[in-house]
């Protein structure tokens, strides 16, 4: 009897177990399914609109990080279905392109900030012009007002 006891408990636990990891994994089906539906609605305004009539509106500078964001999206999205079916991609040229497309995204970010230094140096001369001028107005009238009342003594 001791056994069957012991089977039977083993048993119920081990279908208690499985009932657990049941839910569990249909929680996180679920919740896949739910990021899934929000990264939808997230890139449904990109996807239903024309790309090169939106390229028309950048900058080339705006239009390099939409091309390589885009592209890290896709092949970063390629990358999770490969790990998802189970495949070994320590050497897989996946792993070779993700690579690649960092360093596109640390040229365009140094080209970014270039243009952003760039910006902000002819930003610095108007404003150090500007201000020079008032110095420069200020001092005369006071250099002016001082030379009036050394005649005037």
């Amino acid at each position: 009897i001791w056994p069957a006891v012991c089977i039977s408990n083993i048993s119920a636990s081990l279908e208690n177990t499985m009932s657990l990891l049941a839910s569990d994994i249909q929680n996180k089906v679920g919740s896949c399914h739910e990021a899934l539906e929000a990264l939808e609605q997230h890139l449904k305004p990109m996807l239903e609109t024309d790309l090169a009539s939106v390229q028309r509106h950048l900058s080339a500078l705006e239009n390099a990080e939409l091309q390589v964001a885009m592209l890290y999206g896709v092949v970063s999205s390629y990358f999770t279905y490969l790990l998802t079916q189970g495949h070994d991609l320590t050497g897989h040229p996946i792993r070779q392109e993700l690579d690649r497309i960092q360093m596109y995204f640390k040229k365009v970010k140094a080209a970014k900030e270039e243009a952003e230094a760039k910006a902000e140096a002819v930003y610095r001369t108007t404003v150090d012009t500007e201000a020079a001028q008032r110095i420069v107005k200020h001092y005369t009238a006071a250099a002016e007002a001082a030379s009036v009342r050394q005649r005037g003594r």
